[in-house]
């Protein structure tokens, strides 16, 4: 049976999704993790806070890494001597990579966005050069690489010079029991869903410009954000004359009853490692209209169950909306629902399992090849 330690020590997964710390990843680890373990695998999930144990499943724990995260790691390592460390996030990366020099435990990081990534791709973005000079680090130190989407594992071959040897692609998944259809709001006015964090590479302020020349009727509801940056964009909507309602930031839970409740989702980043609303939204029948960025694509499939436009395209994201909303946004049901089928999170621990064998397995065939040349 392998041994893993997860590690989330940036934030914690079980924080608030749509708070400026708290997203796709949180909501990855949340899910990925009882489902390796009931895969076989034990689990110890570090994160942020005072150090104690939970017991969650059945061969997972989650762990507080306290004050000192290494010091926690290193008891932890040394008691358990685990068979891989995967980190998640260029934070958990660094203890990961000091715990693997320390134990010769095999390192594999998935880095769930790429501080280049979202500087070429959206202008407004802060540089963060201690993130960047971290990140060009771990993709060389690392024994492994797992990426969100082929965009991600491209973006870490052509910006950080990582071997495409050294890479594998796991997509996320969705639960479909719990995100399905089930109802459909009367028309017009076409609900619109704004879902996400309010980072500028999320593209919550465009998409308010460009629904300011909308000749459509329309509600856009947003969910997300802090209590400070729901006010300042609700002022920004009122500003404008934007039928909106903001929700703030919600449980996981009640995002299948939100999307149920509106006609469309819309995804206007201008960076995405994978972009996990589309998906959510997708697996309840929902068109999906998305800028055509990062791990987007795979999920929109233009005509069939939704539309992409060009980031930042204010006049192509009016034309996709007019595309779906004319063509009524329920015949893409179940197409939207079929597609979603093909990704789960139990299909995402399995392939992620077959690449923890086949690190395990490199590292073994690094390891005797040195016995021979000794």
């Amino acid at each position: 049976m392998l041994r893993v330690a997860l590690l989330s020590l940036h934030t914690h997964p079980f924080a608030q999704p749509g708070t400026p710390k708290a997203g796709g990843m949180n909501i990855t680890l949340r899910e990925i993790a009882p489902r390796l373990a009931a895969q076989e695998v034990q689990v110890d999930l570090f994160v942020p806070g005072p150090e104690e144990e939970e017991a969650l499943a059945p061969g997972l724990r989650m762990i507080g890494a306290g004050c000192c995260p290494l010091k926690t790691l290193r008891r932890y390592g040394a008691k358990k001597r685990y068979d891989l460390i995967h980190a998640h996030y260029w934070v958990s990366g660094i203890y990961g990579a000091k715990l693997r020099d320390e134990t010769g435990t095999p390192l594999v990081i998935s880095f769930h966005t790429l501080e280049r990534g979202k500087s070429i791709s959206c202008s407004c973005h802060v540089p963060d050069p201690e993130r960047e000079t971290g990140e060009e680090h771990l993709v060389h130190e690392a024994d492994f690489l797992v990426a969100a989407s082929t965009c991600e594992k491209q973006q870490l071959i052509e910006l950080y010079g990582a071997s495409e040897e050294r890479i594998e692609v796991v997509y996320p998944g969705v639960d479909l029991r719990r995100f399905r259809p089930i109802q459909w709001p009367p028309a017009p006015p076409y609900h619109l869903l704004y879902a996400g964090r309010f980072v500028p590479e999320k593209g919550l302020a465009f998409l308010l410009q460009t629904l300011r020349e909308a000749d459509f009727p329309y509600h856009l509801w947003v969910v997300g954000g802090s209590q400070e940056e729901v006010k300042t964009f609700q002022r920004q909507a009122e500003r404008w004359g934007i039928p909106a309602t903001f929700l703030g930031a919600l449980p996981h839970e009640r995002l299948p009853e939100i999307y149920n409740r509106v006609h469309v989702l819309v995804v206007p980043s201008y960076y995405e490692s994978f972009g996990l609303v589309a998906l959510e939204a997708a697996a309840c029948g929902r068109p999906v209209v998305a800028a055509e960025v990062g791990g987007l694509p795979p999920v929109v499939e233009p005509g069939e169950t939704g539309a992409l436009f060009s980031p930042g395209d204010q006049i192509g994201l009016l034309e996709a909306l007019r595309f779906v909303l004319g063509r009524s946004p329920e015949s893409f049901g179940e197409k939207a629902r079929k597609k979603a089928a093909n990704f789960t999170w139990e299909a995402s621990a399995s392939r992620l399992i077959q690449v923890y064998h086949y690190v395990l397995g490199r590292v073994r065939e690094v390891e005797r090849t040195m016995e021979v040349c000794r």
